[in-house]
């Protein structure tokens, strides 16, 4: 089972989701750090200047739904996972204006999201479903900035 064949289950339901609304540009991730505006430049020399540590696993055990009925998967947080989100924030927060400290050091719930605003009429179906297709063994292979508006990536030489 991969995040993606999720995407297209939920799809299939009816309930919209980043892999499959039209745009195909979408990627499974976990998202380290947010905030409403960001100095691309220094921020990927600070991440890239950190020592690459490899590919990290992570497992997705279970399913959750944030407020606005987002659904999510939860990353089962490891110490290696918490120790590389910790150097990964204090490379890049400099950079980052308007972070949601929900994305900080010791508040952090790392997550895959799955869709969001589902429907309420589709999201208990939509919990069983993907809780029936768990647990999912992945691995964070790259690191890299999103402008959530526009797309646009930069990509991080290495996964710190």
């Amino acid at each position: 089972m991969t995040i993606r064949s999720l995407w297209e289950a939920l799809a299939e339901i009816g309930v919209p989701s980043p892999g499959f609304d039209g745009t195909a540009t979408a990627r499974p991730h976990v998202t380290f750090f947010y905030g409403d505006t960001l100095a691309i430049e220094p921020t990927v020399a600070a991440l890239s200047a950190l020592p690459a540590l490899g590919d990290l696993p992570v497992r997705l055990g279970s399913v959750g739904v944030f407020p606005r009925s987002v659904l999510h998967l939860p990353v089962v947080p490891s110490v290696d996972l918490l120790h590389r989100h910790r150097r990964v924030s204090d490379a890049a927060g400099q950079w980052v204006k308007g972070g949601h400290a929900s994305y900080g050091p010791d508040r952090w719930s790392p997550h895959v999201t799955l869709a969001s605003k589902v429907p309420t009429g589709l999201l208990g179906a939509a919990v069983e479903m993907c809780a029936s297709r768990l647990p999912i063994v992945a691995a964070l292979t790259s690191g890299g900035i999103e402008d959530g508006t526009t797309g646009e990536a930069w990509v991080v030489s290495s996964l710190p």
